[in-house]
């Protein structure tokens, strides 16, 4: 009897010690990023939300400060290799701040640096001083130009994005994506303002809609 009270024992023991061994492992929540990985978006297959992986080939090369202004709120796109990536931003009201139009003076949205050839430490820039509440949505194209077809790449681009909370304290997001092939659209993210609060959600697979970011629109055509 007293040897398989010893058994039993020993078997709660060990039962009890396992189940302290897997809740030191679980994540609820608490875990370091290194702990959880990098989160895969499935709705839109080639962006990865955080940080660049230094072993990845093409890797961007972050400044230590980001070119253009910064405002309140900013999106920065970073790119090493040729071609033209075009930054568009759809803004609370419908708007859409891009290479056509530059500026809107009702939300205050401007784009600051357009890059439309490419290379080593490539960049764009679009900024609000005061931004507006609500949903900002963030696409990136890869701008076909034909007659440079030949000498267009496709490479890692880097999506950054930095704001002021309520607190006035600088904030920051980034997003990487690989880019394959002129024509391409990504959805990057979607992103709810409010008063220095941000809340990110996942970027839908749908390209602007034309009265939107179509990239078709004449340069100066008023906003």
């Amino acid at each position: 009897m007293k040897a398989q009270k010893r058994v039993l024992t020993g078997i709660y023991a060990g039962l009890i010690l396992l189940l302290l061994l897997l809740s030191l492992h679980r994540c609820d929540g608490g875990c370091s990023r290194s702990d959880r990985g990098v989160e895969e978006y499935e709705d839109v297959d080639n962006v990865n939300e955080d940080s660049v992986d230094s072993t990845v080939e093409n890797e961007v090369e972050v400044p230590d400060t980001l070119p253009g202004e910064s405002g309140n709120l900013r999106v920065a796109l970073l790119w090493d290799h040729p071609g033209d990536m075009d930054l568009h931003v759809v803004q609370p009201n419908g708007r859409c701040v891009d290479f056509a139009r530059m500026r809107d003076r009702q939300t205050g949205g401007r784009k600051d640096i357009d890059n439309v050839f490419g290379g080593r430490g490539s960049a764009e820039n679009i900024y609000w001083e005061k931004p507006g509440n609500g949903e900002y949505e963030i696409f990136l194209n890869y701008y076909p130009h034909p007659e440079r077809s030949s000498s267009d790449s496709e490479g890692t681009c880097l999506v950054i994005v930095e704001w002021k909370d309520d607190r006035g304290h600088e904030q920051e997001k980034k997003f990487k994506v690989q880019m394959t092939h002129a024509g391409q659209w990504s959805a990057i993210t979607k992103m709810k303002y409010t008063d220095g609060k941000v809340i990110f959600e996942k970027g839908s697979r749908r390209c602007p809609e034309k009265e939107e970011c179509d990239g078709r629109r004449k340069a100066d055509q008023p906003i």
